[in-house]
């Protein structure tokens, strides 16, 4: 029984790359910041593993026992979704080569990844989210509990048009048996070469294999992969799903750079950002070297329009702002408040500073930016970002602004929006801010992620495919240059902003203001002077 939404043939269709279980090697695996962040890469197919609450709910976990993430032993299928909600599923997350990483400060119980739901997933997810759903059953559970886990899967993918997208896993006949009395049109396909038969015979729509299991280490299909691609021939469907191999040194890249034949559907990887995976157009790629500025490229320019800030380009793009001199908000005179007021209303604060660099020429579609900056100091009411917004950067900017008209919001973090960015906040840590209308203070924010208050550098990068970016960080070090956590990198978010144009432009920009106190609100934080240096900047494009 063939299904209505499987493939009748991949003849002339490169292999899936599927992301499994999102992006587990930079966020937590199967969670949206994982599985949103491997779209953003560039994933054809993303691959989840489904599994049912004590109270009914879907929820995306591939083992039974959350101890491997959360660091406390708790079995979903007996628990409640409120009882797995309040658990960290990025508890012990650790990048390579990061041994002393923690993704939140463990300081802040607040901050926790929780559990993903089906239902999120594809209520948040883009319309064109293609996904590899395994339903994994609660080992030694009733063949009742399996069937409840089949009818509320499909039931969820039917009530969000989601079953045309979906291929579903399972394992074995019975669970087999059990989709098809529900839905006989949805592809399905069987987990492990224990169900090769049911391929072979028809019943199923593929099958789910490791790599080394079907091909050899040149290429070459192995007796089990000769029998997959005579069922395939005479069936057509998916053919075979690839897993990753133990064996041999095999992996999706190989695969892709083989042209793999017809019977094979798609391959499985957990490193998703693997540039081997992905092919793009290099939009811009600057060194910023000397002190002469490529205005066919970038230009520099001003937040605020005043004497503290200067903005060059020396080997790197430079935002030096000096110490404040002047006056501070007060209440001593009826001027001194209106004064005060003026400053707000026109947001154009003596001691607010900043600026930076951004792209003249318009980022069209999908793209991958990297930037790499150093700071001379971190602390609360001083910040660096690079984000994507709607607005041009204008004219270049060579001297300190004299004038308001030389000042421009694309310059300021968290300016001009709607945007979407990546930032080093204050000293808090990393995280992914946003903006999806046009009012300054509708500024968004992720949780921060990782060490804030140590580093004096890193890499930022963020990713756009649609209407999903995912930012990261990685390679920081601190004020002696010495590396720190993370090694390799770690997203810190992800976000949907659909009212982003198709074609954005990029700016690095970093900023000091003038912050309250929260324990006393009359009172105010140090302002303080501050070196910002963006090294480089690259961004890819990827057409579709």
């Amino acid at each position: 029984m063939r299904s209505a939404s499987a493939p009748r043939s991949n003849k002339g269709v490169s292999v899936r790359i599927i992301a499994h279980r999102g992006a587990p090697l930079h966020a937590p695996e199967n969670s949206r910041f994982s599985l949103l962040a491997a779209y953003a890469a560039g994933a054809d197919v993303l691959a989840i593993d489904v599994r049912m609450t004590s109270d009914g709910e879907l929820v995306l976990a591939a083992d039974s026992d959350l101890a491997q993430l959360t660091g406390i032993s708790t079995v979903v299928e007996n628990s409640t979704l409120a009882q797995l909600k309040a658990l960290n599923l990025a508890e012990t997350f650790q990048p390579a080569g990061s041994a002393d990483f923690h993704y939140y400060d463990p300081t802040v119980p607040s901050r926790r990844i929780q559990i993903e739901t089906l239902v999120s997933l594809l209520d948040e997810g883009p319309d064109d989210l293609r996904l590899l759903v395994t339903l994994r059953p609660k080992e030694g559970e009733p063949k009742t509990d399996a069937a409840r886990l089949v009818t509320a899967a499909l039931e969820i993918l039917r009530r969000r048009r989601a079953t045309e997208r979906t291929i579903l896993a399972v394992t074995g006949q019975a669970m087999l048996n059990q989709v098809r009395a529900v839905d006989s049109s949805i592809a399905v396909v069987i987990d492990g070469l224990q169900g090769l038969k049911l391929f072979e015979s028809g019943k199923a729509n593929g099958i789910v294999v490791p790599t080394d299991d079907v091909l050899t280490s040149t290429g070459e299909p192995t007796a089990i992969g000769q029998r997959i691609s005579t069922a395939f021939a005479k069936h057509n469907g998916i053919g075979a799903i690839l897993t990753p191999g133990m064996a041999t040194s095999l992996t999706a890249v190989a695969i892709v750079r083989l042209k793999p034949p017809d019977w094979i559907w798609g391959a499985a990887t957990d490193a998703i950002l693997d540039p081997g995976l992905r092919s793009g157009i290099v939009h811009i790629d600057i060194d910023f070297k000397g002190e002469k500025v490529d205005t066919s490229k970038v230009a520099l320019g001003y937040a605020k329009a005043n004497k503290f800030g200067k903005i060059f380009q020396k080997d790197g793009v430079h935002i030096d702002i000096a110490k404040y001199e002047g006056k501070l908000p007060s209440s001593d005179s009826e001027m001194d408040v209106v004064e005060d007021r003026l400053h707000f209303a026109i947001r154009d604060w003596p001691y607010y500073s900043g600026g930076g660099v951004g792209t003249v020429t318009g980022i069209k579609g999908d793209f991958s930016a990297e930037t790499e900056y150093r700071v001379e100091n971190v602390g609360q009411a001083t910040t660096l970002e690079m984000a994507a917004t709607n607005v041009d950067p204008g004219s270049h900017q060579a001297t300190t602004p004299t004038s308001f008209r030389q000042k421009d919001s694309f310059y300021d973090p968290h300016g001009a929006p709607p945007f979407v960015g990546v930032e080093h906040d204050e000293d808090d840590g990393f995280r992914i801010n946003w903006n999806f209308g046009t009012e300054y203070d509708n500024v968004q924010y992720g949780k921060p992620v990782g060490d804030g208050r140590t580093p004096r550098g890193a890499r930022l990068r963020l990713d756009r495919r649609g209407e999903v970016f995912a930012a990261y960080y990685c390679d920081a070090v601190d004020a002696a240059g010495k590396p720190l956590s993370p090694q390799d990198w770690v997203c810190v978010g992800v976000v949907r902003n659909e009212s982003l144009n198709k074609t954005i432009f990029l700016r690095c920009a970093g900023k000091r203001w003038l912050q309250e106190r929260e324990d006393k609100p009359d009172e105010f934080m140090p302002i303080l002077p501050n070196k910002f240096l963006f090294r480089w900047l690259k961004v890819v494009r990827f057409p579709r």
